[in-house]
């Protein structure tokens, strides 16, 4: 997965460097939008571990009464067990969808922010197609990855 984003981007910049009649180097080009991938793996890491957090959050303040594990019951939280019913799978969807869509929409509006202002007239629509139909496409994916389609 992390080759098909990272030859996937490196296409979109390729096309996207031959649509504007640029001569940057493509890594050039490339490090000049590649914040615009940080809100989408901020999104990814929050859908990925949400309900890791949500349950084993829990076990801190279990594991916290007896850190040794020696028997003893400082806080005493010992004797709680992991509540799994805390929040339902739906909610945890709905999260997970939430998180990855709202990091998708945060990097096009931070991939168009970037191209207004690097390209020049007609390019500054044209510049971002490529890109835009990359991450069209990490959204599309990553929502079937997670309902399971």
């Amino acid at each position: 997965m992390i080759a098909f984003v990272a030859l996937t981007y490196a296409g979109a910049m390729l096309v996207t460097r031959a649509t504007v009649n640029r001569s940057d180097p493509v890594w050039g080009l490339s490090a000049t939008f590649l914040h615009s991938l940080i809100p989408i793996m901020i999104g990814y890491t929050i859908a990925h571990y949400f309900s890791l957090f949500v349950f084993q959050g829990q076990a801190g303040y279990i594991l916290a009464s007896d850190p040794l594990g020696t028997g003893l019951n400082l806080l005493g939280t010992a004797e709680w067990t992991i509540d799994y019913t805390v929040v339902s799978t739906a909610t945890i969807a709905i999260v997970q969808i939430a998180a990855t869509v709202t990091g998708h929409v945060i990097g096009i509006v931070a991939a168009h922010d970037r191209a207004v202002g690097v390209f020049t007239g007609r390019d500054k629509t044209r510049g971002q197609y490529a890109l835009l139909a990359v991450m069209v496409v990490y959204t599309v994916g990553g929502i079937a990855l997670l309902v399971g389609t």
